[in-house]
């Protein structure tokens, strides 16, 4: 065994002593593995020291045992500009060319800090991006930004993977990670007279389902129409996979009828005549400057009605894509106020609320202003559940057996999508 460690260890050294320059693509960064299984750091250029690189090693050793989630630390000086744009480029294409956390779950993940360009970068497998959210992710590295920002480097590193490995190790957090996800096998039809009454049961209910929809409201559009029916028709596309007939009929008339529905008139609120739309054309030039903000912004979009007989008129006003994104402004009265910047005055707990101070500027006047808003609490398990387990967990219990081991290891095989973070420091 001695040979076989000897050789071990040169070859991760060798690795290193070729990279020393501090400029890396994915195929130059030692993987920490070549040392052993239950290490996590790669520290190439000697940015950590080895009191941290040891500390972070045994707390992420703990972390997979207890989690089967693996997360990769990487301090170098730089990457290389001819192979990438950025860091998060190099630092996704570094996940999945080491294949980090387990391939069944993809429940990986990968913290590169690139010393020369200040970008520190956190990057989630496929699998745990719902736990471990990109918000989440953001959230950890704002709160330990100011480390890197004084060049601390071991206390950045330190306490970004420590609030990582906590947030896992929450109750809710860890029972998932460790229930995981298998598909299960489809089984088949009993038979095929079951099988095609059941096509036609659900086709019939399909289509009553869209007549219902397209049973549009006075002073709706066409297109409006056709989007309450849309629930239907995705119903219809998911389940044509499964009926191929009849459904593939009814979802083509369900596309090519929908295209064709028109407007439901107004009623004139004076003489009870039906109302004719104004040409949008026309309608546009009778909006206010506000109002053409918030069409231009895609807030609000505004169809006018005039009655042929008594020439009244009325103004409908539909909800647009990004209409929960403004604030109205009160100074021009128009819904065109974007948030431009917050400010955290208090943050939430699980047990209290906090509150949070929003800045507004309005796209039309100008007008700034700013105000209070509320923060709910956060929802997960007591800090107290885990506070013992975590004092166990990182009390050094693995040091002994990740120093003595010195067998070549490997990551899990996982992906990554470009989930996670990133912040310039």
């Amino acid at each position: 065994m001695k040979p076989v460690r000897t050789l071990l260890t040169l070859a991760f050294l060798f690795s290193a002593l070729i990279t020393r320059a501090g400029v890396y693509t994915v195929e130059t960064v030692p993987s920490p593995k070549v040392q052993g299984q239950h290490f996590y750091v790669s520290n190439p250029d000697s940015i950590l020291s080895p009191e941290t690189v040891s500390n972070i090693n045994d707390m992420l050793c703990e972390l997979d045992k207890a989690t089967e989630v693996e997360v990769a630390v990487v301090a170098i000086n730089d990457w290389e500009y001819r192979e990438y744009s950025s860091t998060y480029g190099f630092a996704l294409d570094l996940f999945n060319h080491w294949g980090i956390g387990k391939a069944d779950k993809n429940t990986g993940v990968l913290v590169v800090l690139a010393v020369e360009p200040r970008d520190i970068e956190i990057i989630t497998g496929k699998g745990i991006e719902g736990i471990l959210t990109d918000a989440e992710c953001g959230y950890i590295l704002d709160e330990n930004i100011d480390y890197l920002a004084d060049d601390d480097w071991d206390g950045g590193l330190y306490h970004i993977t420590k609030d990582i490995s906590t947030y896992l190790m929450l109750d809710d957090n860890r029972s998932e990670l460790l229930l995981g996800w298998h598909p299960k096998g489809q089984e088949k039809s009993v038979l095929i007279t079951l099988y095609l009454m059941l096509g036609c049961i659900i086709m019939i209910l399909l289509a009553i389902w869209t007549y219902k929809r397209w049973q549009g409201k006075p002073g709706q559009t066409g297109p409006e129409i056709n989007k309450q029916g849309e629930n239907a028709r995705g119903c219809t596309g998911c389940l044509m996979f499964i009926f191929p007939f009849p459904l593939l009929f009814l979802y083509l008339y369900q596309y090519i009828a929908g295209k064709r529905l028109k407007a439901v008139p107004l009623n004139c609120p004076k003489c009870g005549s039906q109302m004719d739309q104004v040409p949008q054309e026309e309608a546009d030039t009778l909006l206010t400057e506000p109002q053409r903000k918030e069409q231009e912004l895609y807030v609000n979009t505004f169809y006018r009605w005039r009655c042929p007989k008594c020439n009244e008129e009325e103004l409908l006003i539909k909800d647009g894509v990004y209409h929960k994104r403004y604030e109205k402004c009160p100074e021009c009265g128009g819904l065109v106020g974007k948030l431009t910047d917050n400010k955290t005055i208090k943050r939430p707990t699980q047990y209290a609320g906090g509150k949070q101070r929003n800045f507004y500027t309005c796209q039309c006047c100008g007008h700034k202003w700013d105000k209070v808003v509320e923060l709910s609490r956060l929802h997960s398990s007591s800090s107290s559940s885990y506070s013992s387990s975590s004092s166990s967990s990182y009390g050094g219990s693995w040091s002994s057996s990740s120093s003595s081991s010195w067998s070549s290891g490997s990551w899990g095989g996982g992906s990554s999508s470009g989930g996670g973070a990133g912040r310039h420091f």
